[in-house]
């Protein structure tokens, strides 16, 4: 959508292959016809495995082709611990991902402000099925903390019974933006409440500090050899920095937060049974 290939209003038609797919869905049928907006807002909001494959095979012709483009993107992203099989993260061998990288693509994924509506909307209704049998479909937010947790605004949850209950969590207050990731809980109530636990260490411990706005000029040097410019080269956009009060960080899942370009990280491949104990520093 973002490079213009395709739009939010275009038609997609729902495969054979779309419509098989287990696990969360929106229960749609081959043939029918949904918009791009519809079907990212059931991926968003209800997990929808049949509209991850749709969707796919819709922006590259197949799924397969579709994951060969995820991985590309995933190691410009620098995303070392991720390795796509398919879409919609369905057990299979060789996909795995690590809660360091799943903030990275979730950091990513939140620049995009049309995502924020599907992300904080908490309940939708879509039509489903072919001409005459139609019929209403409701959707609900799958992360129950963007009504429990004040600030959260996305992002995505999953659970497989190979991964356990996942997470990734975004939330604000003031200028301060957190984005925290929990993998492999037990239970879905451990899961938020592991976030809520991130949530509460990240608000406490970071504040936003703007230490140099886009264009401002912080110094002039003298340069051995060197001639004047007529103009000076303006800074990239502002950039911030978080102020941290070192404290302990005990958890008992893999998880990642990230302030802008501070981040506090535990960097785990995401497999079942791994959790995380261990959190460093990371300057992104």
């Amino acid at each position: 959508v973002d490079s213009g290939k395709i739009t939010l209003d275009d038609s997609v038609t729902i495969s054979e292959r779309a419509a098989s797919m287990g696990g969360s869905q929106m229960y749609m049928e081959a043939g029918e016809t949904h918009t791009v907006a519809e079907l990212m807002e059931g991926v968003a909001m209800a997990s929808a495995n049949d509209g991850c494959v749709a969707l796919s095979e819709f922006v590259a012709g197949s799924e397969e082709i579709f994951v060969e483009r995820m991985n590309e993107r995933a190691a410009e992203l620098g995303m070392r611990d991720t390795h796509f099989v398919n879409t919609n993260g369905l057990p299979v061998a060789g996909h795995y991902s690590s809660a360091y990288d799943i903030a990275v693509m979730s950091r990513k994924l939140y620049a995009f402000e049309e995502t924020h509506k599907w992300f904080t909307t908490w309940q939708s209704t879509i039509t489903v099925g072919l001409p005459g049998k139609e019929k209403e479909f409701g959707l609900t937010n799958t992360n129950k903390l963007i009504k429990a947790y004040p600030g959260c605004n996305g992002i995505k949850t999953g659970f497989t019974a190979e991964a356990g209950y996942c997470l990734s969590a975004s939330a604000t207050r003031e200028d301060t933006h957190l984005i925290a990731v929990a993998l492999g809980c037990e239970t879905s109530k451990l899961r938020n409440a592991q976030i809520a636990k991130l949530f509460d260490y990240g608000f406490a411990n970071f504040g936003s500090k703007c230490i140099a706005e886009q264009g401002a000029v912080l110094t002039r040097m003298q340069v051995a050899r060197g001639r004047a410019l007529p103009s000076i080269m303006p800074m990239a956009p502002s950039w911030q920095a978080a102020a941290h009060r070192p404290q302990p960080l005990h958890f008992s899942s893999s998880m990642w937060m990230i302030r802008l370009f501070m981040s506090f990280s535990s960097r785990f491949i995401c497999r079942p049974g791994r959790v995380a104990a261990h959190a460093r520093p990371l300057l992104l």
